[in-house]
């Protein structure tokens, strides 16, 4: 019953601030003949929260350089059949983004996702 409650919350969350994004999958090739590195994409809709973007240190630069960054969270079950998600990007506001780390909440069903624009 906890649970349910906790996922009925979830889902008003999602219904109310939630917006439409695309999780995409990324093939790179390399073709030896010309030295080039090719992309494939395969997209997909989830609905996901975007939290504030700003503007992130880039490690070891000592502050000197900034990386443009952007969290979203999105429900588990929606991501639950990607084997990978770190190995994937977002796109949102005609914007592209990496995502360079996962944080998971079980008991909510739900994944932050924290991402770097690309």
């Amino acid at each position: 019953m906890n649970s349910e409650l906790i996922r009925a919350d979830r889902d008003r969350g999602f219904a109310d601030w939630g917006a439409t994004v695309v999780l995409r999958r990324v093939a790179q090739s390399f073709s030896a003949e010309s030295g080039s590195l090719g992309e494939t994409y395969e997209d997909r809709d989830v609905t996901a929260i975007a939290g504030e973007a700003g503007l992130a240190a880039v490690a070891g630069t000592a502050g000197h350089a900034g990386a443009f960054a952007q969290m979203f969270l999105v429900r588990s079950e929606d991501v639950e059949q990607e084997a990978n998600l770190r190995t994937m990007r977002v796109v949102y506001a005609q914007e592209e983004y990496r995502i360079d780390e996962v944080e998971g909440w079980g008991s909510a069903g739900m994944k932050l996702l924290k991402c770097n624009r690309v």
